[in-house]
């Protein structure tokens, strides 16, 4: 497979890519994280953001 063929991953993911890959609002996300029912992101570049992995793990374990 050629560099070009791969498919990419962001390791690191906005509110809207982590609404989008559970499938719910912006708001929701925000909401959860609040209630401690999904992982709370961190600070990268200024930006928050959540470890694409955080994400994972947190959906496997339900």
């Amino acid at each position: 497979m050629t560099p070009e063929n791969q498919q990419f991953s962001p390791l690191l993911l906005s509110d809207k890519q982590v609404a989008k890959l559970l499938g719910c609002h912006r708001n929701t996300i925000w909401n959860r994280v609040r209630n401690d029912q999904l992982p709370s992101p961190i600070k990268w570049e200024g930006k928050t953001v959540w470890r694409r992995r955080d994400i994972e793990e947190f959906v496997a374990a339900l």
